[in-house]
This record gives C-alpha cells, structure tokens and sequence, in this order.
C-alpha cells in the first residue's frame, strides 16, 4: 500500500499482500490467483491500471495496432 510505483512491487509481495488482505474474508475465502483474478479484473479502473503502469500503455498500444493492421 502507497507505493505510486507498482512496476518496482515484487510480485511475491503483491501476492502475499493479496493473500493478508483476504484472509478475513469468510465468504469467498483466501485470495487464490486462479480462482480470483478475472473477477477481480472486471472491478478495476482500466484508467487507473493506465496511469499507473508503463506497461499497461505499452500492452494496450501494441494490441490496438496488431488489432488496425
């Protein structure tokens, strides 16, 4: 939490914390990559993800111009 920099986040960290922030969570249980993050992608801001990470931009342009040509 307040890192601006989520490209320099190790990614065990991110899971850990993943992991720490779910761990009251009865109903749905831990976080589990497979189980979770394609519900979890449907609830994000794109334009946050956008501002945020470098490489998202990079994703998203590259894919619109493999998509026009």
């Amino acid at each position: 939490p307040g890192n601006l920099h989520i490209e320099d986040i190790q990614k065990k960290d991110v899971m850990e914390g993943l992991k720490n922030a779910t761990r009251p969570c009865e109903k749905k249980g831990k976080f589990s990559k497979g189980a979770h993050s394609f519900r979890i992608l449907e609830k994000i801001d794109p334009g946050k993800v956008f501002q945020a990470s470098p490489h998202a931009q990079l994703l998203i342009q590259a894919m619109k111009e493999r998509s026009e040509g």
